[in-house]
């Protein structure tokens, strides 16, 4: 009995492959192309999908399950309870340079987690996907996704792959292999590069700015007599330059890509800061502009030199007795924006007193300060009463002269604190004098011989 059930199953699962296998055949025939499939699975997860490009169905997969009572022996499980199909239904043409919307809708027969949906046109790096989502059993679900063709894509045929992805492999009619077409744009032109430069080490105001265009046909047919615009809104400079045809694809005769060179001359009052360049390549049938930004500097303005010193003395009159001597001090501050040379001098000393300056030459830098000493020393058959002498101060161009007053007076008399030479021989003479007192006195004590008859 159980070798009977066996043998009816398999019978059963042949006749259902034979039938999918001519069914495919047949849909290969009637469709044009191969991207046909049929299987049966157990337990499904997904039952049912299509795959919209540009809001068009080019794919639908779907499981049905079979009405049969038959079971496997070991679970009690129905034995291959579904069959599921995919099929391709259209071939999309995109274009390059431009986006792909894909829509996809399906319903799950079981409740999933955390599930992406993922669109990939891998040799090319092309992909998109969508955030996790739950999925309930039995509702229908659509999910768009964006694809971002490069201009830069080859024309030729592509594989979309299109799969919901969860926590572990879904089965089902979970993925779509889609066969599509690249192609090119009927008309396109692309502004590929734009450089501005100086041949200084910046752009600035007064001098010539040069801008690099490079242009390229990416349409399917020639684009003629494109013309190119460079223009800065902001400083009134614009510039059209005749570009000429470009080729469909480079060939030994014509190219696709062409290069011009635009020069402007910045004017002298432009302010520093940043400014827009518009760069616009067009023909009678298309237009595309490309915009970048540049710096340019303005003319620096040679800085004012100030020149400033200023001088605070201590004091312009001091008393001096003859045979001494006095200092006059001054401070003197650099308050200008150059560095400055000084010299210090005086004059109307001779014949009464010597002076020495410290310091009496030497480098002012801005906001440094220095201070001079000058000392004068007064003869001791100097006149007494007021001498006046000018101390000058020489820097950059300028001169600055002050008036300075000695009175000379008469030492004063009194007790002169001796020097230590004199101390000494002071100490030595009341010493001796002391010696001598002391050996008088001895000599004064000394006994009287007595006499003898």
């Amino acid at each position: 009995m159980k070798k009977t059930k066996k043998m009816k199953q398999k019978k059963i699962f042949l006749l259902t492959t034979l039938v999918l296998a001519v069914l495919a055949a047949l849909l290969t025939l009637t469709s044009g192309f191969v991207r046909a499939e049929q299987w049966q699975e157990v337990s499904p997860e997904i039952t049912e999908m299509e795959v919209l490009v540009n809001d068009i169905t080019v794919w639908h997969g779907i499981c049905t399950q079979i009405e049969t009572n038959e079971t496997n022996e070991t679970d009690a499980v129905p034995f291959l309870s579904w069959n599921c199909s995919t099929e391709q239904l259209a071939i999309p043409a995109l274009e390059r340079g431009k986006e792909a919307n894909i829509k996809v809708i399906f319903t799950a027969a079981n409740d999933l987690e955390k599930v992406k949906v993922r669109a990939t046109i891998a040799s090319e790096d092309i992909e998109a996907k969508t955030e996790s989502f739950d999925v309930f059993a039995g509702r229908t679900y659509t999910k768009e996704l964006s694809l971002e063709i490069p201009k830069t894509t080859e024309e030729g045929t592509y594989t979309l792959y299109v799969a919901l992805e969860g926590k572990k492999e879904l089965d089902g009619v979970s993925k779509a292999n889609i066969e599509l077409e690249i192609q090119r744009l009927t008309y396109s032109i692309e502004i590929i590069d734009v450089e501005v430069y100086s041949y200084g080490t910046a752009i600035e105001a007064g001098s010539k700015m040069y801008v690099d265009v490079v242009v390229k046909n990416r349409g399917n047919y020639e684009a003629e007599d494109v013309y190119v615009n460079v223009n800065v809104k902001e400083l009134g400079l614009s510039r059209t330059i005749y570009l000429g045809d470009l080729a469909a694809k480079d060939n030994e005769e014509e190219e696709d890509t062409k290069r011009i060179t635009v020069t402007f001359n910045i004017p002298e009052s432009v302010e520093e800061g940043n400014y827009v360049l518009e760069v616009k390549a067009y023909n009678a049938r298309i237009e595309v502009t490309k915009k970048v930004s540049f710096f340019v500097k303005g003319i620096e303005e040679a800085p004012v030199v100030t020149t400033e010193l200023v001088i605070e003395p201590d004091s312009l009159e001091k008393e001096v007795e003859k045979g001494k001597g006095t200092a006059y001090t001054f401070t003197l501050i650099n308050k200008g924006n150059k560095p400055l040379e000084v010299s210090v001098s005086i004059k109307g000393i001779e014949g009464w007193a010597t002076a020495e300056i410290t310091p009496e030459s030497f480098v002012l830098e801005p906001s440094e300060k220095e201070t001079v000493s000058i000392y004068i020393n007064v003869d001791e058959n100097a006149v007494t009463g007021k001498h006046i002498f000018t101390a000058s101060f020489s820097y950059d161009t300028e001169t600055k002269e002050y008036s300075l007053t000695a009175n000379v007076k008469e030492p004063e008399i009194g007790f002169v604190k001796p020097d230590i030479k004199t101390t000494l021989m002071i100490v030595a003479i009341v010493l001796a004098v002391i010696i001598i007192v002391l050996l008088v006195v001895l000599l004064a004590q000394k006994p009287k011989k007595e006499e003898y008859y």
